[in-house]
């Protein structure tokens, strides 16, 4: 019994060695990464694939203003919550600012790159709420 031990523990060694005895240098790894990069920036995003993008990242920024403002009653405010109910605008002058509006709440979010192409976390957001029977000419007006 003592004398298949050493086979064993042998065997196993060689096992978990294996892959590093084939890993190093590879001739072509490099051309592959360069064109790999080339199609992912040369690739055509159709504009409801940008859409959906852009309609995500408004969405999961709204959820996480909310939650952060309102963590008590997250439940209720984020009930209904979807993109059919967000309404939202580009700065005119910018393609990185987007005003969105759920409900009573407004939020101005700046991003570091345009939303529409890549999926992130606004880098500024301001958030507003606006009182209930506000008028919209008179913002001290009750």
């Amino acid at each position: 019994m003592k004398q298949k031990t050493p086979h064993l523990f042998l065997i196993l060694m060689l096992a978990a060695l294996a892959p590093t005895l084939w890993a190093g240098p590879t001739e072509g790894v490099l051309k592959e990464f360069r064109k790999t990069e080339e199609l992912i920036r040369t690739k055509q995003i159709t504009p409801e694939v940008r859409k959906a993008t852009l309609e995500s990242n408004l969405l999961d920024a709204m959820q996480s203003a909310l939650k952060r403002r309102f963590y008590l009653q997250q439940k209720e405010i984020l009930e209904g919550l979807n993109n059919d109910s967000l309404a939202y605008e580009k700065h005119p002058s910018s393609e990185l600012v987007y005003f969105v509006r759920y409900r009573n709440y407004y939020v101005r979010f700046d991003y570091y790159r345009d939303p529409e192409f890549y999926i992130q976390n606004p880098k500024y957001e301001k958030f507003l709420i606006r009182e209930e029977g506000a008028d919209a000419h008179n913002p001290t007006t009750p």
